[in-house]
């Protein structure tokens, strides 16, 4: 899904560490790393709450229809931003009518899924 367009945006622009980072930027939080505006947002940094609040809604809805005509059982949040999973999993939720997690594999997982046709 990552060419899709969600708000004229693509989804891969848009749904990663780099659109994050651009976000926060956007809203004025200055920090070095998704890790630095996360622990902000735990330490209730409004601007930092705010903008992972509507990347969650965003991604949720951005989610919303590929998921139901998938009919999928579940959303699973791979790469760098699910190490912010307890900031972004309400808002995701919010705006699925299935369960979402977070997968362990963290910014690997795209190298696995690129490497596993040729793994079997």
């Amino acid at each position: 899904l990552y060419a899709c367009l969600y708000n004229g945006v693509r989804a891969d622009d848009q749904f990663s560490i780099r659109g994050l980072t651009a976000a926060l930027t956007k809203a004025g939080v200055q920090v070095a790393s998704i890790r630095q505006a996360a622990a902000l947002a735990r330490t209730n940094e409004l601007r930092a709450q705010a903008v992972f609040r509507a990347f969650a809604n965003d991604l949720g809805n951005f989610l919303r229809p590929y998921a139901e005509d998938f009919n999928a059982d579940v959303i699973l949040l791979q790469g760098g931003i699910a190490r912010s999973f307890d900031l972004l999993e309400p808002g995701v939720a919010a705006a699925l009518p299935i369960p979402v997690v977070a997968g362990e594999l963290g910014q690997e997982a795209a190298l696995f899924g690129a490497a596993a046709p040729f793994l079997s």
